[in-house]
């Protein structure tokens, strides 16, 4: 948790009282005690959350207990059962018959007296520090909004449980304000989410927006650029991240700060976010300031926090949800996947059998182990892709000209392919007889590129005046990779923070008069390749 006055992060666990039966949170220390009945307490997990009656049914099924008069919680891969480990094997889980878990789940649900009980005593005895935390991120989100007017004010909102918390924590802060909310619907939600989020617009104080890619079909495209992977999520822009950025430049004019559910212990990557994200390279929509006001808090902190303010959440993690993400997730782990095959199952049968088309496409011999044990997730790049090829910068110097080079096109040129250079300066028409046009330098307008088409799918671009001739084509090949492979993936309208840039299919379009030629939409330090396909559909081989 976060000590304000020093300005440190102080790790707190869970330790177990075997008396009370609960996990009290507390920093790492030799010795703890109850807090209600002063018994001495052991270290027992880093992270925990609790288990609801349901899933402890599906724990009853699998591993064939009888839990009647058990306690059970859950660790990042380990039920406790009175606080004493029990695994349930990755391979029990790939291995599980969710037809039958399934039918008999849905009959005879358990009874939440015992649920219910236990609750009041972990809640009980975190009282005094379910105050702390709570105190700190209220007064963390009042001091963040005295920078902002309440109407460039928002709360990126996901239906999970940590978006949940956000959002509540930030209608407590500031009471006598409406608060926007925006939830990204990446079209792949589960059900349960849908549901909340329709019950969390009755909140009066909450004015819910939705954003949503329209543009593009999750699975049209996976069938074209591959499935996303561990290493290339590619639809995390294209259909989120890409949406909201669209969707707050619809309701916002100016500089947006946005309050979202990330925290440092939910992986290696977020454990290093600052609790304050603004510059370019830090966060994803560049227009914003995001701010996490439960960066530090743990698993159990959150559902602390749910559970003692009776707040409403998605249903799913009722059920034995980890995570409540979209259902093709290449990042879910095989408990998630477990709980999609039983709850989920049509919509997670249909993409399993893409899965298996796409592993036969890629002669994939044993098609179950490549699908059920997660083998697509691990794919490099574009491998198995026709669309890779459209990342290949083909080109050769040219002999007539110095500082020439000429680029092969894998569509014909168009209007839209001398607008992608509006960034290095300003357009003008240069000599008739080959078609020229020119880029002028923003500052003398002086010409710095000339542009010279040789055929339908061939130009030649030559740098004038340049003081570093090598550094201005590699940025330049940069809009060549644009246009070759642009699959409105979003991240270049999120990238442009003045919003001139628009991603539409077949046509990518920059804004002369919005564009304020930075150059960040060029520049490697922002987007690497220039294109965020090259980072997807680029293989070992083609880096070499």
């Amino acid at each position: 948790m976060w000590i304000k006055e020093e300005n440190r992060e102080v790790k707190t666990v869970a330790y177990w009282c075997s008396h009370c039966k609960i996990p009290v949170i507390r920093e790492k220390s030799k010795q703890e005690f109850c807090p209600i009945c002063n018994h001495k307490m052991k270290f027992l997990s880093n992270t925990l959350r609790p288990v609801f009656p349901a899933e402890e049914k599906l724990v009853e099924l699998m591993t064939g207990l009888d839990l009647k008069d058990k306690i059970v919680w859950k660790g990042k891969s380990t039920y406790f059962v009175n606080g004493k480990s029990l695994r349930i094997t990755n391979k029990e889980k790939v291995d599980a018959d969710d037809a039958f878990l399934r039918k008999n789940l849905l009959k005879n649900a358990k009874n939440s007296e015992k649920f219910d009980k236990n609750m009041d005593f972990f809640i009980k005895a975190n009282k005094n520090h379910l105050n702390y935390i709570t105190q700190e991120a209220i007064e963390f989100i009042q001091e963040e909004s005295r920078k902002y007017d309440i109407k460039n004010t928002m709360v990126s909102f996901s239906g999970g449980k940590d978006s949940t918390v956000v959002s509540d924590l930030v209608c407590r802060a500031l009471p006598d304000k409406k608060i926007i909310h925006i939830f990204s619907d990446t079209t792949l939600e589960i059900d349960s989410t849908y549901q909340y989020v329709e019950r969390l617009k009755q909140n009066k104080q909450i004015e819910m927006h939705i954003a949503r890619n329209n543009d593009n079909n999750f699975f049209e495209m996976a069938k074209k650029i591959g499935p996303p992977t561990m290493a290339g999520r590619w639809c995390c822009y294209m259909f989120k991240t890409g949406a909201l950025n669209r969707k707050m430049n619809e309701i916002f004019d100016g500089r947006v700060l946005t309050f979202y559910g990330v925290r440092r212990s939910e992986s290696a990557t977020r454990a290093n976010y600052n609790r304050v994200e603004e510059k370019t390279e830090s966060v994803k929509i560049s227009n914003q300031r995001s701010s996490a006001p439960i960066l530090y808090w743990t698993d159990l902190e959150v559902w602390l926090y749910i559970l003692a303010n009776k707040i409403d959440f998605n249903e799913a993690y009722t059920k034995g949800y980890n995570r409540v993400g979209c259902y093709c997730c290449p990042n879910a782990s095989i408990s998630s996947e477990l709980m999609e095959r039983i709850y989920n199952h049509k919509k997670y049968s249909k993409w399993t059998k893409q899965l298996e088309e796409f592993g036969k496409q890629c002669n994939k011999s044993d098609l179950d182990d490549y699908v059920k044990n997660g083998r697509w997730k691990m794919r490099n790049g574009g491998v198995g892709v026709k669309a890779a090829q459209s990342v290949k910068l083909k080109s050769t110097a040219c002999t007539a000209e110095e500082h020439g080079k000429i680029y092969e096109l894998q569509k014909d040129i168009n209007k839209s392919f001398f607008n992608l250079f509006l960034p290095f300066g300003y357009l003008q028409e240069g000599r008739k007889e080959i078609n020229e046009m020119l880029v002028l330098q923003p500052a003398t307008m002086i010409p710095i590129i000339s542009i010279q088409p040789l055929s339908e799918r061939k130009v030649k671009i030559v740098t004038i005046n340049a003081q570093n001739p090598r550094s201005l084509h590699s940025r330049l090949a940069y809009q060549i990779v644009k246009y070759n492979a642009c699959n409105q993936c979003l991240k270049c309208e999120s990238l442009c923070r003045f919003g001139a840039i628009t991603c539409k299919p077949d046509k990518y379009e920059i804004d002369d008069k919005k564009c304020k030629r930075c150059q960040a939409c060029v520049n490697p330090k922002y987007l690497a390749g220039g294109c965020l396909m090259c980072r997807y559909l680029r293989t070992k081989k083609d880096a070499q």
